[in-house]
């Protein structure tokens, strides 16, 4: 069971949120931390969790326990969207990078062809200027 530490409303309104954002009820949070479901309930009435209790919710609900009891810093789930959003965006400059390599080798060709055609052209040309 629950210690019967009391808890102010802002953890129970974030595991109710928790628990909605999942689909749980309280039977099925009671499983993944293997709790009953009479404690679920006496979380969601506002005593607090025992520390062990406390790491294992989080875990489950994919949160940080600070964040869980006392609203304070950074949901886990922010923090791998920002991870996640970071590795996209890293990706996403390799990949233009290897695009303007391509590019560049690319120019380097087309320039190598204009040459040529130019000396061509201007061989050309001396060949078929009329005598005067």
């Amino acid at each position: 069971m629950s210690s019967t530490k009391k808890i102010g409303s802002g953890f129970t309104a974030r595991l109710r949120t928790e628990m909605e954002r999942h689909q749980l009820t309280q039977s099925a949070l009671a499983e993944r931390v293997n709790v009953g479901q009479a404690t679920v309930w006496d979380w969601l009435q506002g005593k607090a969790p025992k520390r062990r209790s406390l790491h294992t919710l989080a875990s489950a609900l994919g949160v940080r326990p600070e964040w869980l009891l006392h609203g304070t810093g950074q949901r886990e789930a922010e923090a791998e969207l920002e991870r996640d959003q970071t590795a996209a965006l890293l990706d996403e400059v390799a990949g233009l990078a290897q695009r303007i390599e391509r590019a560049g080798v690319e120019i380097q060709e087309c320039a190598g062809a204009m040459q040529k055609a130019l000396v061509e052209a201007k061989r050309r040309r001396r060949k078929v200027r009329p005598a005067v």
